[in-house]
């Protein structure tokens, strides 16, 4: 049941509040009792009924129901790491190729993980399953119609562009996939700033994951070769494939709670308070590479307008930059000291400004290509990609110029929630035009 209207129409009687809250638990409707008042508290944070409720509920969670929560969240985590780990292995063997030319996994394991993180997110919160299956189907379909756009293709190079580049776009579909299942369409700015920004923090979890991993395996396979015995490539798989899959869903276990709404997630605690410290340590640190970066341009300014490889690291960089605003802005402002939140400011003005100078750069060396050899599918596509992170970040220094300074958080929160769908809408349209337009 959605308690959203009858909370709205409740949130300044404490009585009929406290009656609707029964009726929640009556009906083992808590979490969707809690998940209304939380996101009517993040809009009204002034209401004192409602900051009671958030308040109480918050620190139920905390008590007797906890262990019971946590055991049914890390159960269902290792489950769905478990299969996913093993789906990985078996997509694994080097046999197992699209249309001769691309592995299954390297190609579908975004999709792959996505739908049994959406799995893992479900089984926790069973609320608003339409749109999770909705999203679910529609990355079904773009997969489907990969294959089959692939196979197409007149000639092998064809095809493997195509994939090559499918590569880096079906995980942008399935991250938008999981999205939709999540906050579903027409979502508040802040609800889907703080999706990306739990996505960050996914990533970063994900290499943490990654780093143990690979240190783990390294001593193991060590210890073995110590003793002359050889591991079984069947094995080698299941370690560094399977645990792929499985670091896909522990990744997302270990800093999202399913049962709370993304803006009530945990952003300045735990592990989720260790990488919000660490990327604002690296905001430090790329302020000073890149203004250091800019100084070497003027020696090498024709280096990107000659040279691919130089002009793919301007790119690289440009969704980095995008990336670690994403990471370092906060979710809830007030929760940091003024002083943090003048010079977290100056920082992410800072790096927003370097990154148009860059990504204007990066597109005028891309353009001048183009003209030069043509336009390519790659070429199309980075050009595109370009584009939207210039204007995503020009959106926000042009609020900051027409806002005062208070409002810094909810202008790059607008911005970066309004540039999804030029994400979801530029990737679609490249999973779905670049063969048609460019079919060599």
């Amino acid at each position: 049941m959605d308690y959203q209207e009858e909370i709205v129409a409740a949130r300044n009687d404490p009585r009929a509040l406290e009656l609707c809250y029964r009726r929640a638990v009556q009906a083992g409707e808590q979490d969707a009792f809690r998940q209304a008042v939380e996101a009517l508290f993040m809009q009204e944070q002034d209401n004192l009924l409602l900051a009671a409720w958030h308040y109480r509920l918050d620190a139920a969670d905390e008590g007797q129901g906890d262990e019971r929560r946590s055991l049914q969240h890390w159960g269902a985590a290792l489950l769905f790491s478990i299969l996913s780990g093993l789906v990985f292995w078996a997509l694994s063997d080097e046999n197992l190729l699209l249309h001769g030319v691309m592995p299954y996994l390297a190609l579908f394991w975004a999709p792959l993980a996505a739908g049994f993180v959406g799995g893992f997110l479900k089984v926790i919160d069973r609320q608003q399953m339409r749109r999770t299956l909705w999203g679910g189907a529609a990355l079904l379909g773009l997969c489907v119609l990969v294959v089959l756009l692939s196979g197409g293709l007149p000639s092998r190079e064809g095809r493997e562009g195509y994939l090559t580049l499918m590569v880096f776009h079906l995980p942008l579909m399935a991250w938008a996939a999981t999205g939709i299942g999540v906050l579903g369409l027409g979502s508040p700015p802040r609800r889907r700033f703080a999706f990306l920004s739990k996505s960050v923090e996914a990533v970063v979890a994900a290499g943490l994951y990654v780093i143990f991993g690979g240190v783990l395996a390294a001593i193991t396979f060590g210890l073995f070769e110590t003793l002359g015995v050889d591991i079984p490539e069947v094995v080698f798989r299941l370690i560094f494939a399977g645990g792929a899959g499985m670091v896909a869903v522990m990744s997302v276990a270990t800093i999202y709670d399913p049962g709370r709404l993304p803006e009530a997630q945990q952003f300045g605690r735990g592990l989720s308070g260790f990488l919000a410290t660490l990327l604002r340590l690296m905001l430090a640190l790329a302020l000073v590479v890149l203004i250091v970066f800019l100084l070497f341009v003027p020696f090498r300014f024709f280096e990107p307008f000659q040279q691919r490889d130089v002009l793919i690291v301007y790119n690289v960089l440009l969704f980095a930059q995008v990336g670690l605003l994403i990471g370092v802005t906060p979710v809830h402002p007030e929760n940091l000291s003024p002083v943090l939140r003048l010079w977290l400011r100056r920082g992410v003005l800072a790096l927003a400004l370097l990154g148009v100078v860059i990504g204007l750069y990066a597109l005028s060396a891309v353009v001048y290509r183009t003209f030069d050899g043509g336009l390519t599918r790659n070429r199309l596509t980075v050009i595109g990609w370009n584009l939207i992170n210039i204007v995503i970040l020009l959106r926000f220094l042009l609020a900051q110029w027409r806002n005062s300074a208070s409002d810094w958080v909810s202008a790059l929160q607008a911005a970066f929630s309004w540039g999804t769908n030029l994400y979801l809408g530029w990737g679609t349209s490249l999973v779905v035009f670049v063969p048609l337009l460019f079919p060599d």
